[in-house]
């Protein structure tokens, strides 16, 4: 199995009932002070249009656990704070 990493997608292209998702990577170009990220697509994901509302689903609930547990975790940053005296209000 091959693993293939992405910085985004470039463009996605449905016809004849498949879809291809045109995944990119950020790669520098030109010399010191002129050196810019630029995409660059370096690989297809091909599925048929039949699997993609299952396919985008999961990636939904993918976000929703980032999400979460970004939340659970700034909750208890936030607790940490004022446990030590850092989150407490003044003038109150």
């Amino acid at each position: 199995m091959n693993e293939i990493f992405a910085d985004g997608i470039s463009g996605i292209v449905i016809a004849n009932n498949v879809v291809r998702v045109e995944l990119a990577r950020l790669r520098p170009t030109g010399q010191g002070d002129q050196q810019k990220l630029v995409a660059q697509t370096t690989a297809t994901l091909i599925l048929p249009t039949s699997a993609l509302r299952d396919f985008t689903s999961q990636l939904a609930n993918s976000v929703k656990q980032i999400e979460e547990r970004a939340g659970q975790a700034g909750g208890d940053a936030a607790e940490a704070a004022a446990g030590d005296g850092k989150g407490e209000k003044k003038g109150g």
